[in-house]
Protein backbone atom coordinates (compact mmCIF):
# COMPACT_ATOMS: atom_id res chain seq x y z
CA UNK A 1 0.00 0.00 0.00
CA UNK A 2 2.01 2.98 -0.99
CA UNK A 3 1.39 6.15 1.70
CA UNK A 4 3.09 8.95 0.49
CA UNK A 5 5.17 8.00 -2.20
CA UNK A 6 6.85 4.81 0.12
CA UNK A 7 5.28 1.24 0.68
CA UNK A 8 4.11 0.18 3.93
CA UNK A 9 6.23 -1.16 6.48
CA UNK A 10 5.19 -4.56 7.74
CA UNK A 11 6.59 -6.63 10.86
CA UNK A 12 5.09 -10.05 10.97
CA UNK A 13 6.04 -12.26 14.56
CA UNK A 14 5.59 -15.43 14.42
CA UNK A 15 3.93 -16.41 17.79
CA UNK A 16 4.59 -19.34 20.17
CA UNK A 17 8.20 -20.10 19.83
CA UNK A 18 8.94 -23.09 22.34
CA UNK A 19 5.05 -24.04 22.80
CA UNK A 20 5.59 -27.73 21.31
CA UNK A 21 7.86 -29.26 18.68
CA UNK A 22 5.85 -28.15 15.80
CA UNK A 23 5.63 -24.65 16.69
CA UNK A 24 9.48 -24.92 16.70
CA UNK A 25 9.92 -25.95 13.71
CA UNK A 26 7.53 -24.30 11.68
CA UNK A 27 8.64 -21.06 12.72
CA UNK A 28 12.14 -22.31 11.79
CA UNK A 29 10.73 -22.54 8.43
CA UNK A 30 8.77 -19.58 8.41
CA UNK A 31 11.99 -18.14 9.01
CA UNK A 32 13.77 -20.17 6.08
CA UNK A 33 11.09 -18.83 3.46
CA UNK A 34 11.26 -15.77 4.43
CA UNK A 35 7.69 -15.20 5.64
CA UNK A 36 8.83 -13.76 9.14
CA UNK A 37 10.79 -10.52 10.59
CA UNK A 38 10.57 -12.21 14.08
CA UNK A 39 9.62 -14.34 16.69
CA UNK A 40 8.52 -14.91 20.47
CA UNK A 41 9.72 -17.33 22.93
CA UNK A 42 7.84 -18.55 25.34
CA UNK A 43 10.09 -20.15 28.33
CA UNK A 44 7.47 -22.04 30.54
CA UNK A 45 6.46 -25.12 28.17
CA UNK A 46 8.09 -28.48 27.49
CA UNK A 47 9.55 -27.18 23.98
CA UNK A 48 11.04 -23.80 25.07
CA UNK A 49 14.55 -25.52 25.35
CA UNK A 50 14.30 -26.72 22.12
CA UNK A 51 13.06 -23.41 20.76
CA UNK A 52 15.66 -21.45 21.89
CA UNK A 53 18.86 -23.33 20.83
CA UNK A 54 17.07 -23.49 17.53
CA UNK A 55 17.07 -19.66 17.65
CA UNK A 56 20.32 -19.67 18.44
CA UNK A 57 21.60 -22.33 16.26
CA UNK A 58 19.62 -20.71 13.36
CA UNK A 59 21.02 -17.81 13.60
CA UNK A 60 17.65 -15.66 14.72
CA UNK A 61 18.16 -15.24 18.22
CA UNK A 62 18.75 -11.19 17.52
CA UNK A 63 15.12 -11.33 16.34
CA UNK A 64 13.33 -13.06 19.27
CA UNK A 65 11.41 -11.65 22.13
CA UNK A 66 9.91 -13.20 25.05
CA UNK A 67 6.30 -14.29 24.55
CA UNK A 68 4.50 -13.83 28.67
CA UNK A 69 2.56 -17.31 28.95
CA UNK A 70 -0.02 -17.57 31.43
CA UNK A 71 -2.32 -20.12 29.30
CA UNK A 72 -0.28 -23.31 29.35
CA UNK A 73 2.82 -24.49 30.57
CA UNK A 74 3.75 -24.40 34.42
CA UNK A 75 4.05 -21.18 36.48
CA UNK A 76 7.63 -20.62 37.52
CA UNK A 77 6.71 -19.50 41.22
CA UNK A 78 4.64 -20.86 43.68
CA UNK A 79 2.41 -17.87 44.47
CA UNK A 80 0.36 -17.64 41.33
CA UNK A 81 -0.57 -21.00 41.85
CA UNK A 82 -3.01 -20.18 44.35
CA UNK A 83 -5.45 -18.52 42.09
CA UNK A 84 -7.40 -21.10 40.09
CA UNK A 85 -8.29 -18.45 37.93
CA UNK A 86 -4.48 -18.85 36.25
CA UNK A 87 -3.39 -22.38 37.37
CA UNK A 88 -5.44 -25.48 37.36
CA UNK A 89 -3.85 -28.97 38.25
CA UNK A 90 -0.88 -27.55 37.77
CA UNK A 91 -0.49 -26.34 34.47
CA UNK A 92 -1.68 -22.66 33.31
CA UNK A 93 -5.15 -22.40 32.45
CA UNK A 94 -5.67 -18.13 32.11
CA UNK A 95 -7.48 -16.62 29.03
CA UNK A 96 -8.46 -13.20 29.64
CA UNK A 97 -12.37 -12.48 29.65
CA UNK A 98 -12.02 -10.25 26.27
CA UNK A 99 -10.45 -12.88 24.88
CA UNK A 100 -13.07 -15.53 25.66
CA UNK A 101 -16.24 -16.22 23.13
CA UNK A 102 -18.74 -15.67 25.47
CA UNK A 103 -17.01 -12.43 26.47
CA UNK A 104 -15.43 -11.55 23.39
CA UNK A 105 -14.20 -7.40 23.47
CA UNK A 106 -15.40 -6.94 27.46
CA UNK A 107 -13.24 -4.35 28.74
CA UNK A 108 -11.27 -5.02 31.53
CA UNK A 109 -12.81 -1.38 33.21
CA UNK A 110 -15.33 -3.17 33.37
CA UNK A 111 -14.22 -6.52 34.26
CA UNK A 112 -12.62 -4.94 37.21
CA UNK A 113 -14.41 -2.07 38.24
CA UNK A 114 -15.28 -3.54 41.44
CA UNK A 115 -11.96 -4.88 42.83
CA UNK A 116 -9.68 -2.53 41.64
CA UNK A 117 -8.95 -0.94 44.62
CA UNK A 118 -9.12 -4.00 47.16
CA UNK A 119 -6.34 -5.69 49.01
CA UNK A 120 -7.12 -9.32 47.00
CA UNK A 121 -6.63 -7.45 43.51
CA UNK A 122 -3.08 -6.05 44.81
CA UNK A 123 -1.86 -9.39 46.20
CA UNK A 124 -3.11 -11.25 42.66
CA UNK A 125 -0.80 -8.41 40.61
CA UNK A 126 1.97 -9.17 43.09
CA UNK A 127 1.86 -12.70 42.47
CA UNK A 128 1.50 -11.95 38.84
CA UNK A 129 5.05 -9.65 39.33
CA UNK A 130 6.44 -12.45 40.81
CA UNK A 131 5.64 -14.68 37.93
CA UNK A 132 6.18 -12.95 35.04
CA UNK A 133 9.95 -12.06 36.18
CA UNK A 134 10.90 -14.90 36.68
CA UNK A 135 9.58 -15.65 33.10
CA UNK A 136 11.65 -13.07 32.31
CA UNK A 137 14.92 -13.94 33.79
CA UNK A 138 14.41 -17.71 32.38
CA UNK A 139 14.31 -15.76 28.93
CA UNK A 140 17.44 -13.67 29.67
CA UNK A 141 19.19 -17.43 31.19
CA UNK A 142 18.31 -18.88 27.55
CA UNK A 143 20.66 -16.39 26.23
CA UNK A 144 18.29 -13.56 25.14
CA UNK A 145 18.52 -9.93 25.43
CA UNK A 146 15.44 -7.88 26.27
CA UNK A 147 14.16 -6.03 23.95
CA UNK A 148 10.64 -7.14 22.19
CA UNK A 149 7.92 -8.49 24.91
CA UNK A 150 4.26 -9.90 23.50
CA UNK A 151 1.93 -12.15 25.44
CA UNK A 152 -0.10 -15.53 24.82
CA UNK A 153 -3.87 -14.45 23.71
CA UNK A 154 -3.16 -10.69 24.57
CA UNK A 155 -2.51 -11.22 28.44
CA UNK A 156 -0.36 -8.00 28.60
CA UNK A 157 -3.91 -5.90 27.67
CA UNK A 158 -5.44 -7.05 30.52
CA UNK A 159 -5.25 -4.84 33.61
CA UNK A 160 -3.65 -7.10 36.33
CA UNK A 161 -1.77 -8.26 34.13
CA UNK A 162 -0.32 -4.64 32.79
CA UNK A 163 0.11 -3.01 36.12
CA UNK A 164 2.13 -6.23 36.88
CA UNK A 165 4.49 -6.28 34.12
CA UNK A 166 4.94 -2.45 34.09
CA UNK A 167 7.33 -1.85 36.35
CA UNK A 168 9.29 -4.94 35.28
CA UNK A 169 9.57 -3.07 31.62
CA UNK A 170 11.73 -0.44 32.29
CA UNK A 171 13.67 -2.27 35.15
CA UNK A 172 14.94 -5.20 32.60
CA UNK A 173 15.51 -2.76 29.45
CA UNK A 174 12.62 -3.99 27.03
CA UNK A 175 12.51 -1.34 24.58
CA UNK A 176 9.59 -2.23 22.15
CA UNK A 177 6.59 -3.84 23.24
CA UNK A 178 2.84 -5.54 21.37
CA UNK A 179 0.48 -2.51 21.15
CA UNK A 180 -3.29 -2.54 22.09
CA UNK A 181 -5.41 -5.45 21.63
CA UNK A 182 -7.61 -3.88 18.18
CA UNK A 183 -11.08 -4.49 19.43
CA UNK A 184 -10.54 -2.13 22.20
CA UNK A 185 -10.56 0.33 19.80
CA UNK A 186 -14.53 -0.49 19.41
CA UNK A 187 -17.25 2.20 20.11
CA UNK A 188 -18.08 0.83 23.46
CA UNK A 189 -17.83 3.22 26.27
CA UNK A 190 -15.30 0.83 28.62
CA UNK A 191 -13.20 -0.36 25.98
CA UNK A 192 -12.69 3.42 24.54
CA UNK A 193 -11.62 4.78 28.11
CA UNK A 194 -9.46 1.84 28.58
CA UNK A 195 -7.84 1.83 25.44
CA UNK A 196 -6.81 5.70 25.91
CA UNK A 197 -5.76 4.79 29.28
CA UNK A 198 -3.24 1.95 28.09
CA UNK A 199 -2.07 3.96 25.62
CA UNK A 200 -1.27 6.87 27.69
CA UNK A 201 0.51 3.93 29.92
CA UNK A 202 2.41 2.79 26.47
CA UNK A 203 3.21 6.21 25.86
CA UNK A 204 4.79 6.78 29.67
CA UNK A 205 7.19 3.48 28.86
CA UNK A 206 8.77 5.20 26.08
CA UNK A 207 9.13 1.63 24.69
CA UNK A 208 8.17 1.10 21.15
CA UNK A 209 4.65 0.30 20.33
CA UNK A 210 2.62 0.11 17.20
CA UNK A 211 -0.88 1.22 16.85
CA UNK A 212 -2.28 -1.67 14.40
CA UNK A 213 -1.56 -5.53 15.07
CA UNK A 214 -3.61 -8.26 13.68
CA UNK A 215 -3.45 -11.54 11.91
CA UNK A 216 -3.03 -11.97 8.48
CA UNK A 217 -7.14 -12.44 7.26
CA UNK A 218 -7.92 -9.93 9.45
CA UNK A 219 -6.00 -7.28 7.54
CA UNK A 220 -7.48 -8.12 4.62
CA UNK A 221 -10.50 -7.77 5.97
CA UNK A 222 -9.77 -3.99 7.18
CA UNK A 223 -6.93 -3.15 5.17
CA UNK A 224 -8.94 -0.02 3.43
CA UNK A 225 -9.30 2.11 6.69
CA UNK A 226 -5.74 1.87 7.26
CA UNK A 227 -4.17 4.29 4.91
CA UNK A 228 -2.75 6.32 7.94
CA UNK A 229 -0.61 3.72 9.02
CA UNK A 230 3.14 3.60 7.89
CA UNK A 231 4.06 0.76 10.03
CA UNK A 232 1.82 -2.72 11.16
CA UNK A 233 2.40 -5.50 13.14
CA UNK A 234 0.87 -8.61 11.64
CA UNK A 235 0.86 -12.03 13.85
CA UNK A 236 1.27 -15.53 12.44
CA UNK A 237 1.41 -18.72 14.47
CA UNK A 238 3.67 -21.05 12.35
CA UNK A 239 3.31 -25.03 12.37
CA UNK A 240 4.74 -27.84 10.79
CA UNK A 241 2.62 -30.70 10.08
CA UNK A 242 3.89 -33.90 7.78
CA UNK A 243 6.01 -30.80 6.40
CA UNK A 244 3.37 -29.22 5.34
CA UNK A 245 3.61 -25.84 7.16
CA UNK A 246 0.35 -24.37 9.14
CA UNK A 247 -0.79 -20.65 10.30
CA UNK A 248 -2.63 -22.24 13.79
CA UNK A 249 -4.50 -19.36 14.47
CA UNK A 250 -5.94 -19.27 11.57
CA UNK A 251 -7.73 -22.85 11.70
CA UNK A 252 -5.23 -24.50 9.78
CA UNK A 253 -5.06 -22.13 6.65
CA UNK A 254 -1.65 -22.73 5.06
CA UNK A 255 0.99 -20.10 6.05
CA UNK A 256 2.31 -19.92 2.14
CA UNK A 257 -1.46 -19.19 1.12
CA UNK A 258 -1.86 -16.40 3.88
CA UNK A 259 1.47 -14.86 3.17
CA UNK A 260 0.78 -15.18 -1.11
CA UNK A 261 -2.42 -13.47 -0.51
CA UNK A 262 -0.58 -10.43 1.49
CA UNK A 263 2.28 -10.30 -1.06
CA UNK A 264 -0.08 -10.28 -3.84
CA UNK A 265 -2.53 -7.17 -2.87
CA UNK A 266 0.08 -5.19 -1.16
CA UNK A 267 3.57 -4.06 -1.94
CA UNK A 268 5.11 -3.74 1.35
CA UNK A 269 8.72 -3.57 2.85
CA UNK A 270 9.54 -6.31 5.43
CA UNK A 271 10.34 -4.44 9.39
CA UNK A 272 10.86 -5.07 12.31
CA UNK A 273 11.13 -2.74 15.65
Amino acid sequence: IPIGGMRMKIIINADDLGLTKESNYGILKAFERGYVTQTTLIVNSNGSGEGAAIAHNYGFQDKTGLHLNLSEGFPLTDDIKQYSKYVKNGEFCYIPEFMRKESYTKSPLYTYRDSVSSLAFKKEVFALRKELEAQIQRFIAFGFTCRHIDSHCNQLVDLPVWLAVRPLLLRYGFTSIRGIYHSFLSDDIYNHIYATWLQSELQSTGLKHLSYISSIPKYLKNKQRLSGESIIELYVHPVLFDDVLIDNFTGGISLDDNISQLSTYDPFTYFQL
